[in-house]
């Protein structure tokens, strides 16, 4: 997001260098996050070892163009070699089963919301 908001910044058209767009990741809300975190410290569940994900994976590129739907001007993405690492994992997701068994987790918030909210908060009418 802080690249998006100095490229939305200048006179030019906002051009945003950025790492491998096809590598896949499990992505979770914040706020969903933390609610898992007080549960189990209010559980009983000291030593236990929970995924805290959504069990679901999205590109790189898909979260990419859910955020910058949010912005009035058109931002371009351009894949930097020198941000791709040739050790990356292709693919990083985990199962919330244990989750969801043991403390009733269930997402509260869409990926999408947490988005926007994310792009209100950070960029929002500031630099558009």
């Amino acid at each position: 997001l802080e690249r998006a908001r100095v490229a939305l910044r200048g006179p030019a058209p906002p051009i945003v260098k950025i790492g491998n767009l096809r590598s896949q990741r499990d992505f979770i809300p914040v706020t969903d996050a933390v609610d898992v975190f007080v549960r189990m410290v209010r559980g009983n569940f000291w030593g236990e070892v929970f995924n805290v994900c959504s069990g679901r994976v999205w590109t790189i590129d898909e979260i990419a163009d859910k955020l910058l739907a949010h912005s009035t001007r058109r931002i371009e993405l351009k894949v930097d070699p020198d941000l791709v690492c040739s050790s990356e994992v292709d693919i990083i997701f985990g199962s919330n089963e244990k989750a969801r068994r043991c403390l009733g987790f269930e997402a509260g918030t869409s990926l999408e919301t947490a988005l926007k909210t994310a792009w209100d908060h950070h960029i929002g009418e500031r630099c558009e």
